[in-house]
């Protein structure tokens, strides 16, 4: 069992700003997914927790994939201006020079002093911003991707991950207490799954949309096996899903 959400607000206006798009929950229905993963776990014969569990993992790699993350070439043309170069059209507007923001184009690279054109001292400024600007970004470019990953953390699971991602999953912050996974061992398995931070739930980024596709998915994967017959035989089980033994296997 899965139970999902997201916070959202303005469910009716999903064309308005998607930063300020938070408030309210929306609520993955893991009703039908939550039925194949009992019937998978008939057909294998495996424990229901087990199978919930090596079924998650698949659900996060996919997440994770599927999770835009920002591009290293975009995040270069936003932090850098080099001298003598026309800045990119992308480059980022204001930063703080000098304890105060400014707009960074109007910041000259050279100025003149006492008759003779010298280095603007809030250009040198600026160029160390720019780069520990940069540096911050590139730190952070899976960040999305990482509050997934942090949910296979969670419970004691790896996942398949870029390294970009890991590098990122240090960089949390706040993050890493709005997604969360917990594992509740009862009688009545489940993984409640909550991920209400706002970079991975921007429209733009993706993250709500890859994890319920994820879901449909693995369940349509189990359909599409049962039609085949794939649980007749041990070694196509075995062949699709490495026959869920130990979790330690994934």
């Amino acid at each position: 069992m899965f139970q999902a959400s997201r916070k959202m607000a303005n469910l009716r206006n999903p064309n308005s700003n998607p930063a300020k798009r938070f408030g309210g929950e929306l609520t993955i229905d893991a009703t039908e997914f939550n039925k194949a993963m009992e019937q998978l776990a008939k057909m294998t014969g495996q424990d229901f927790s087990k199978v919930v569990k090596s079924e998650f993992g698949s659900i996060l790699e996919k997440s994770i994939k599927s999770t835009k993350a920002a591009k290293s070439k975009l995040i270069d043309e936003r932090y850098t201006w080099k001298a003598g170069e026309k800045p990119s059209q992308k480059l980022v507007g204001r930063l703080t020079i000098g304890g105060r923001p400014r707009n960074i184009k109007t910041i000259p690279e050279k100025i003149r002093k006492e008759g003779r054109m010298v280095v603007n001292p809030d250009w040198r400024l600026l160029q160390k911003k720019l780069k520990e600007e940069k540096k911050y970004a590139k730190d952070r470019k899976g960040l999305a991707k990482a509050t997934w990953y942090k949910q296979a953390r969670d419970i004691g699971m790896e996942v398949k991950v870029p390294k970009y991602v890991l590098k990122a999953y240090k960089h949390l912050g706040r993050s890493a207490s709005r997604s969360i996974a917990k594992e509740n061992k009862r009688k009545n398995y489940y993984i409640q799954v909550k991920n209400t931070a706002r970079v991975p739930m921007v429209k733009e980024v993706g993250g709500y949309g890859a994890f319920k596709r994820a879901i449909n998915g693995r369940q349509r994967f189990f359909e599409t096996n049962l039609k085949k017959g794939v649980f007749l035989k041990a070694s196509k089980m075995i062949e699709k899903y490495g026959f869920i033994v130990t979790q330690e296997a994934k």
